[in-house]
């Protein structure tokens, strides 16, 4: 996996920090295999948990696991593109729980430089409404209504089907013209940073996109989607 994007956490107070906020977004487990240098998809994660009475990182996936406990296990997290080892003779398996040590070494992206990002669940039912740029004369676009999952001054988090999955493409361009059926004065420019997959706790088939905007979000609608959050991230 290229390392390049990613900085090292350095600190315990920093790893934890990671390790909690990643719990709503999920992530994967998976373990090398002999000849396969990419490895065995093992399961998704559906819930980080830190139990500090034992000092120990609690991983709940979505299924049951079956693996070679004298191997290292790898992580990947959706929030940040956290990444990290787990070495044999530090983790254990019961069901569907991995409980390991907080990991020494941990990758991560940089954190956002747009501000904090507000939790919105998808159930509350507030959308935007996005209109592809076309990338070719040939490609015709529609407007595509969305569910938002957190919003920053600069950004959106949206969830898809997955049967809109092939409409979105890292880099691809979109002009914002509502928010929560709201039409705005002026379409916004959006570009998409990142496509995560599926995540254990989401609707089989459900898609994670994120969404970079041109221009800072109006204040008033900002304000009035941070109302609804449940939830406040500092990356």
């Amino acid at each position: 996996m290229d390392l390049s994007r990613l900085k090292e956490l350095n600190t315990l107070e920093e790893i934890l920090s990671t390790i909690n906020k990643a719990s709503y977004y999920g992530g994967d487990v998976w373990q090398a295999q002999d000849g396969q240098e990419k490895g065995k998809h093992l399961s998704c994660i559906k819930e980080i948990l830190y139990d500090e009475a034992n000092q120990k990182v609690i991983l709940k996936l979505s299924s049951w696991i079956s693996l070679n406990i004298q191997a290292p296990l790898y992580v990947k997290l959706n929030y940040r593109r956290t990444i990290f080892k787990i070495l044999p003779g530090s983790y254990s398996v019961l069901g569907n729980e991995v409980f390991c040590n907080v990991p020494e070494e941990i990758h991560a992206l940089e954190t956002r430089k747009g501000g904090d990002r507000y939790v919105i669940t998808p159930q509350s039912g507030i959308s935007l409404s996005l209109k592809k740029i076309e990338r070719n004369l040939r490609e015709l676009t529609h407007e595509l209504e969305v569910r938002i999952v957190d919003v920053s001054r600069k950004g959106f988090g949206i969830i898809i089907s997955g049967q809109n999955r092939d409409y979105f493409k890292e880099n691809d361009s979109f002009w914002l013209r509502a928010v929560n059926h709201q039409p705005l004065r002026t379409p916004i420019l959006g570009t998409v940073s990142y496509i995560c997959p599926q995540k254990g706790n989401q609707k089989k088939g459900e898609v994670r996109i994120g969404l970079n905007l041109s221009i800072p979000l109006d204040q008033n609608i900002f304000e009035e989607l941070k109302k609804k959050s449940l939830l406040t991230l500092t990356a």
